[in-house]
Parts: structure tokens; C-alpha cells; sequence
């Protein structure tokens, strides 16, 4: 469980580490050299029905994002680094023609999108309208006030690699060899997210099988070992998206942990025994995802199950060999790769 908990730790110091600034977007139509710190910058907002002089040149688009996981961010704080950017466009007007607020179930900052402009004058005249253009249309102002958000529904298949990192002390060469293959096998991973409206938060259902290999048994001394690990837990997830094809998320989850362990005898498959346990174990999870079009895409994971098997949760079944004495920690990192489906 200490593996588990230091991943958790390194995924909660990367949340505090990037959840200081939000995400800064500019792109620029003209280039001009910065202007001087302390210029005056004029913003204007369309919501407010403020306009800027018609002949403003247009220098640039400026938006201001979460970056997935950012700290609160007021109106004025986002308006103010919008127009340092501006400043540094060589503008002198920011016009702010989107403004998205905070919401429960969304992002907890202000986000706005706006253009960067520049004119000899920016003192606006009463009456005199902005000049209708195509870079002034509600697909545009959409574009560029807006977060890309995150599918809503998230289905996916994941199989990869897997290993448990637990080892049993005073074992001979040969068991531990053996206890060396049963620990490196293959992952099966089915998970559902949902994200409502597309929000940075949500739930989901995962479960998960690890064998250590789903051909055939592993022999030692006349005897086929099989091994198998199921994890079902409800999660909390948190996705973001980066860009309109790349996802970033991380989740965690307490659920339900088993293992069976099956001994058979090899020159007669009909004798066979298995111990088996239960407890309560926890997942954590890094996941990154391509959108290869709007219902489908692939992703890949790193995830680690944890948990610890006391003596009392442990059943023997057709076996002649004591019970455990001490407690059991099972502990397994799978690297998986697989399907998504978005709806």
C-alpha cells in the first residue's frame, strides 16, 4: 500500500504544482514589438455593450483557460493578465467578447476570450459601431472564449502488462523464481466515466482482472500454478482536455479486491485446490487519450490496485497446506493500452 500511496502523492503534488496559472492562449494575426510596461491598455466588453473604436486594427486573440486543474481565478485577475498579454502584442485595446463564470460542476475560475487590438485612439465614440466581419462572429467568439471540455460519457477496453510488486521473504532460488512469474502477467481493464456537461469532475465504474498468464498454467515441481487478482470499484475522475484531440485524467477508486490462486496437479488435472481472499482495495490512475474522431478514440494508462489480505479473509479449498499466518499485501502497476468510445 505505501507504493499507493506515493503514487497518489506524486499525482497530488502535480495537481499543486499546475494549479497555480491558468492556461494562456494568444494567437496573433500581425507581429509588433511590445509596448512599453505601464502603457495604458483599453478594455472594453461586449457583454457590458462597450465597443471599440471601428478602425482598431486587429493584432491578435487573446483567451484565458483553465489549465485542467487551476486555482480560482476572478473576473479583474483574468481581465489583468489578458491585458499584459496584450501589452506584449504591441495592442493597446483588449476587447473581451467572452466571458464564462465559475460554476459548481465546472471550472472554479473566470475564463474569458477576447481581441487584441490596436488604434491611434481609444476613446470610443458614442454611436459609432464595431464593423461587422466575419472574426466577429458567434462561431468565433465561441472559439475563443470557450473550454474545450471533456467527453461526457467515457467507455473503455484496456489490456497491458502488469506486474505485482510484493515479494515473500525466505524463499529458496527455485520459489522465487516461480513467485517472480507469478507476479508478471496481463491486465484487463473496463472502465466507464461520466463527466456531466463535459466538466472537469466526475464518477465512474471500473473493473479490472490481472492473470499472470491466460494460456496455461505455470509448472513447478509437478504442480500448475495459476494466479488472478479482480479489482471492482466505483472512481472519481477528473479529465480536461488539452487541445480538440488530446485528453489528460487522473482517478481514483475503493472498492472491492480478490485473489484465487489455483494449484492443479499436472499428471492429473482433476485434482485441484485454491486459497482465496477478499478485502477492500484502492486504485489510482494517470491516463492520457486521442480523439480520433467525436465517438471514438485510443488512450493509454498507468494504474496501481492495491490492498492487504488479513489471515481471517483467506478461504483454503482442497488443500493441505497451513493457512497464513501473517498478512497478505497485494500490490500490482498495470500499463495498459486500448479502445475508447465517446458519446
Amino acid at each position: 500500500m505505501k507504493k499507493l500511496f506515493s503514487l497518489s502523492a506524486v499525482i497530488v503534488l502535480l495537481i499543486s504544482l499546475h494549479s497555480c496559472a491558468p492556461r494562456i492562449i494568444t494567437e496573433l494575426n500581425k507581429q509588433y514589438p511590445p509596448l512599453p510596461e505601464g502603457t495604458p491598455i483599453a478594455v472594453y466588453e461586449l457583454e457590458n455593450g462597450k465597443r471599440p473604436p471601428s478602425e482598431a486594427e486587429l493584432v491578435g486573440k487573446v483567451r484565458i483557460a483553465e489549465s485542467g486543474l487551476s486555482r480560482s481565478l476572478s473576473y479583474s485577475e483574468a481581465v489583468q493578465i489578458a491585458r499584459e498579454e496584450t501589452r506584449k502584442s504591441g495592442a493597446n485595446i483588449l476587447y473581451v467578447i467572452n466571458h464564462q463564470r465559475p460554476s459548481i460542476f465546472g471550472s472554479s475560475m473566470h475564463q474569458i476570450g477576447g481581441l487584441m487590438l490596436l488604434s491611434d485612439s481609444v476613446v470610443r465614440n458614442e454611436g459609432e459601431g464595431y464593423p461587422d466581419s466575419p472574426l466577429y462572429d458567434s462561431g468565433q467568439r465561441g472559439k475563443i472564449g470557450s473550454r474545450i471540455k471533456a467527453p461526457v460519457h467515457d467507455l473503455s477496453l484496456h489490456f497491458g502488462p502488469s506486474i505485482i510488486t510484493n515479494r515473500t521473504k525466505g524463499l529458496s532460488y527455485s520459489e522465487q523464481q516461480l513467485e517472480k512469474k507469478l507476479s508478471n502477467g496481463l491486465s484487463f481493464v473496463l472502465q466507464y466515466k461520466c463527466h456531466p456537461k463535459g466538466n472537469l469532475y466526475g464518477f465512474g465504474l471500473i473493473a479490472s482482472r490481472y492473470e499472470a498468464d491466460i494460456t496455461k498454467k505455470i509448472e513447478y515441481q509437478g504442480i500448475g500454478f495459476a494466479n488472478r487478482l479482480d479489482y471492482i470499484a466505483p472512481l472519481f475522475s477528473m479529465s480536461t482536455a488539452l487541445s480538440e484531440r488530446w485528453l489528460l485524467g487522473i482517478s481514483f477508486g475503493l472498492g472491492y479486491l480478490g485473489f484465487k490462486q489455483t494449484l492443479t496437479d499436472i499428471s492429473d488435472p482433476k485434482r485441484e485446490g485454491y486459497f482465496s481472499g477478499s478485502t477492500v482495495g484502492a486504485n489510482t490512475a494517470l491516463n492520457v487519450g486521442y480523439k480520433l474522431n467525436k465517438h471514438l478514440g485510443i488512450g493509454g494508462e498507468i494504474m496501481m490496485v492495491g490492498g492487504v489480505f488479513h489471515p481471517d479473509n483467506i478461504k483454503m479449498t482442497n488443500l493441505s497446506v497451513p493457512k497464513p499466518k501473517e498478512k497478505m499485501g497485494a500490490n500490482r502497476f498495470d500499463f495498459t493500452i486500448g479502445l475508447h468510445v465517446y458519446l
